[in-house]
């Protein structure tokens, strides 16, 4: 178990990815974008064989999680695909892609761990004691912009919004992108 670390501004990345572990259908695909959020989204979301599952880290960049998981959507049809990146990678790549998955019909849910900032230097900054705001971003709110692009989008801040998981997730007609605000010092971090 973990110390749950939602505040009234954001929710704790571990029950936020264990709540879409439990809306998601059993037989999905995962993709994985590359950052901070990894680790977290792999000791929370599961996939029933070892083929569903699609890292893009090995490119060792961020923001091929969204283009890969319409490729995967393609190539698995009938299987919803879920994608987990961070706001850097999405913003970097994952906004014009979700543009695509709308434009060819891909059964895909995108979630964005959306902590602000470009999160492994945001952590390397806090650990040294230096101001990590070169690192820290203001995006749009990304939930319209998803609606804007022909997707659905919901925001989740707190713990409170969770339950609209659910509904999104059975509901959808067309690519889904839920935006997870996270605070950014409270990411768990791992090793290098």
């Amino acid at each position: 178990m973990y110390e749950d670390l939602s505040t009234d501004e954001t929710v704790d990345i571990r029950t936020f990815l264990a709540r879409v572990e439990q809306a998601m259908p059993r037989d999905r695909i995962v993709v994985l974008d590359g950052g901070r959020f990894f680790l977290s989204a792999v000791a929370f979301l599961h996939v029933t064989e070892p083929q569903s599952f699609i890292n893009t880290v090995n490119y060792g960049s961020i923001g091929l999680g969204t283009g890969t998981a319409i490729g995967a959507a393609f190539g698995a049809p009938g299987r919803p695909v879920l994608a987990v990146c961070g706001d850097g990678g999405f913003m970097m790549g994952g906004l014009v892609e979700f543009n695509t998955a709308v434009r060819a019909g891909a059964d895909l849910v995108v979630i964005v761990c959306n902590d602000g900032s470009y999160g492994a230097e945001h952590i390397q900054f806090s650990d040294r004691g230096m101001d990590p705001g070169l690192s820290t971003f203001r995006w749009p709110e990304l939930a319209p912009v998803a609606e804007a692009l022909g997707g659905t989008g919901i925001t989740v801040r707190t713990a409170k919004d969770l339950d609209a998981i659910d509904d999104a997730v059975r509901d959808r007609d067309r690519p889904l992108l839920i935006d997870a605000k996270l605070n950014p010092n409270h990411v768990p971090s791992f090793g290098h």
